[in-house]
This record gives C-alpha cells, structure tokens and sequence, in this order.
C-alpha cells in the first residue's frame, strides 16, 4: 500500500482552507507542526529506539545523544556488575560539581540536558541534547553506556518524503493536519475535521497499545502454579481481565 507523501499533506492542507494559508504559516510548517505534535502527544511504543551505545570520553564531563533522542528510557553501563549510572536532577549534579563531592568511579551520576547550542549553528536554537555526568570520566572507554530511548520523528522537506510513523497512522495524521489547518486559518475549534481526529486518536492508541499485551510476571504478583516458572525468563500471565 502506498504511503501517503508531504506533496499530499499539503494539498490536504489547501483543499481544507481552498487556498493556501494566509495566517503566518506555510502549508510545510503546518504539515511538520502536525507530525510533531501528534509524535509527542503520546508515549508511542513504535517511538522505542536503541539498544543504542555510546562512547565515554577521559576529560570530558558529558555524552552527546543520538540526534533523534526524543525521551529516555533507560540508561546502563553493561558488561559488569561494578558500574551503576544513578539519575538525578541536573541542579543537584551541578552542587555535586562545584564541591567535589567524592564518588566511587564505579559509579556514575547523570542528568540529561536538552538545553545546548551548537556554537556552529547558533540558529538552529536548542540542537544538542547530552548526558552529564558526575564524576567527569577519567579515561575513554569506546561502547561504554548503552541506552533505549524515544526517537523524534524527522520533519518533511521533500515532496516525495514519507512522515516516520507506522502506515495506520497516517490517516490520523491526515486528520490532524486538517484540523490545524481550521484552528489556524478559520479559528473553528469544532470543525469536523478536528471532531473526527479526536475520535481517531484514542482508537490508535489503543492499537499501539496492542503491540505487546504481556510482559511477564508482575513483580509481587500471583500466578497459576501450573504454569510454572522458568528461572531464566519468567512465563507471562494474561490481561487479569482474561480470566474466568
């Protein structure tokens, strides 16, 4: 089945408002607006990326994130039992700095910062997204942490570009980036547009939800003795609303 391209976004930008917007905003900036927002309105599970590593570097007192790092799921330092990384708030990290607080190098705090500009390209804004650590590393160490994460989707820019999500939601993407086009241009917070995205949403949320419907034995949980369990990888039960 054929995806739907940015060429078709547009003109669906253009035949909701029969022309194109006259509000400030391009028919791009629309379509991208859109993808963003309904990248971020929701923790997809189609989001997940990674396993992915990183290298440590001596001297250095942060790691640079992937360029399509979006939120964090979690971070480790594989391989050895000896290395832990603890979160904390990038304030405390910063106190832990400026007095030396003492830390075994076997382990490792860190605050992630989305907050820094690329010297280079100071008009791209916020563009560099990285780990802080505490202590600063004292030697390299290449595949060092590994981390999984949510990835940002890259906007459009090309006629022919496909939008990164799964193909069933392409549709609701087509009903979001009408229904902008009607809050922007028309100022109409009930179009039909926007009425039928709302009903769509919650059913593509129930449908990423469904990816996966078990995961494993709940921590503390029951489960029936006949099932047994495996001691390297636990037998998962059925939705509780599954049972007789």
């Amino acid at each position: 089945m054929a995806r739907r391209t940015l060429a078709e976004y547009v003109d669906a930008v253009e035949h909701q408002l029969g022309n194109s917007p006259s509000a400030g905003v391009t028919s791009l900036q629309l379509v991208n607006d859109a993808l963003r927002e309904l990248c971020s309105v929701h923790a997809w599970k189609w989001r997940n990326g990674g396993p992915y590593t990183l290298d440590l570097t001596a001297d250095q007192s942060y790691v640079e994130l992937p360029a399509d790092f979006g939120e964090l799921n979690s971070l480790t330092y594989p391989g050895t039992l000896l290395k832990s990384m603890t979160p904390t708030t990038f304030a405390q990290l910063q106190r832990m700095r400026a007095t030396e607080v003492l830390s075994p190098q076997y382990q490792y705090y860190y605050a992630i910062n989305t907050g820094r500009i690329d010297d280079d390209f100071p008009e791209e804004g916020l563009s560099i997204q990285v780990i802080e650590l505490y202590p600063t590393p004292t030697e390299s160490v290449t595949d060092a942490l590994t981390i999984t994460y949510l990835r940002d989707v890259p906007d459009l820019e090309l006629d022919a570009d496909v939008p990164q999500i799964p193909l069933w939601l392409d549709h609701c993407l087509m009903l979001l980036v009408r229904a902008k086009a009607a809050v922007i241009e028309d100022d109409d917070p009930d179009s039909p547009s926007i009425q039928e995205y709302n009903r769509v949403f919650k059913q593509m949320i129930a449908r990423d939800s469904r990816s996966q419907t078990r995961y494993g034995i709940m921590r503390g949980g029951l489960y029936p003795q006949a099932d047994g369990l495996d001691p390297l990888y636990p037998s998962s039960i059925a939705d509780p609303s599954d049972a007789p």
